[in-house]
């Protein structure tokens, strides 16, 4: 009834976001992930110590948790610290080629990658992981630059640290075909914020 409230638009997000954090952090996968990224923090963990066995799956599979990070701004520390390693963790599946990760495991990414845009990139980010997105930003430009094959990973990850509308070529993003999850990260970083240039240009100053 949550996930419909909040799916819905029953009433506004911000209204719901404390009941839907309690339930989310109820599964006690999630929040042992919770207890050992707050243990650790500011040190980020490696993924096997922040999943677990089964961490990733549980984030992953929680519906309401995905809905709630497309949303709204999500006002929990703990989550936070969960997601800032999350996003650590997707940069390097990006650097290396990860071909082992499932959709399920993508979605859950992409989701979180459409929360940094909302809560304007606040999490706290290290030069040393800043440089290595840049890194990143700039191989993607240069593939579609070469008209070169994008993994979905790369848009993903690059999203959770700058928007996207703002890495050189990223327009040919939208030309090109994605699943879905990857398509609405392009609409709100790419496409959404082309409309909001075009409609400023119209609006009397």
């Amino acid at each position: 009834m949550v996930l419909r409230a909040l799916s819905e638009g029953w009433a506004r997000p911000r209204e719901l976001d404390g009941v839907c954090i309690s339930l989310i952090k109820l599964d006690p996968i999630v929040s042992e992930c919770i207890a050992r990224a707050t243990a650790a923090w500011p040190r980020l963990l490696p993924a096997a110590q922040l999943f677990g066995a089964s961490g990733l799956a549980a984030l992953a599979s929680d519906e309401l948790l995905a809905c709630l990070l497309q949303c709204d701004p999500v006002a929990d520390l703990g989550l936070e610290f969960v997601l800032t390693n999350v996003r650590n963790f997707m940069l390097t599946c990006a650097e290396g080629g990860d071909q082992t990760l499932d959709e399920p495991s993508l979605k859950f990414f992409a989701a979180v990658a459409r929360q940094c845009f909302i809560n304007e990139y606040v999490y706290s980010l290290p030069q040393g992981e800043a440089d290595r997105a840049r890194d990143l930003q700039l191989k993607l430009a240069q593939a579609l630059k070469d008209g070169e094959a994008v993994p979905p990973l790369w848009p993903i990850a690059i999203g959770a640290y700058f928007p996207l509308h703002t890495a050189a070529g990223a327009q040919a993003l939208l030309e090109q075909s994605w699943p879905d999850y990857v398509r609405d990260l392009l609409v709100q970083q790419i496409r959404e914020p082309m409309r909001e240039r075009e409609i400023a240009a119209t609006i009397p100053a």
